[in-house]
């Protein structure tokens, strides 16, 4: 607790740990982040695998990836918006809440592999 305010601090695991719970949010940001995010996220995964690039934005600019790596950082990027529609959609729902965990773990077991590739090969090799 903080004198200015009534929020506890909250560090990195903690709000980890919030993920592996049901999602408690209204129903805009449950369409938001459940529907509209993720499809965004297929829209553009789909397309970049399709042309062949796909560009990084960042602070510093932006870094455009060819190649192989546009496969598989595509596939980490359906696998973060699968995990997140699952997340927002259908961990509130009491009867899917057990598969949806199951599913959540399997979609990161999908995106890291991929993600942890694009990075080595982007900055060892």
């Amino acid at each position: 607790m903080s004198l200015w305010n009534n929020k506890e601090h909250r560090t990195f695991l903690d709000e980890a740990e919030d993920l592996a719970h049901p999602v408690d949010c209204g129903s805009w940001t449950r369409w938001l982040m459940g529907i509209a995010v993720p499809t965004s996220i297929v829209v553009y995964s789909v397309y970049s695998i399709h042309t062949g690039i796909i560009a990084i934005y960042g602070r510093g600019g932006s870094t455009i990836i060819t190649g192989d790596d546009v496969r598989f950082l595509g596939a980490a990027y359906i696998a973060l918006a699968i995990f997140l529609h699952l997340h927002f959609c259908w961990s509130a729902h009491e009867t899917w809440w057990k598969q949806v965990g199951r599913l959540k773990v399997l979609s990161l077991l999908i995106f890291l592999p991929c993600l942890l590739r694009v990075l080595y090969h982007q900055l060892v090799i």
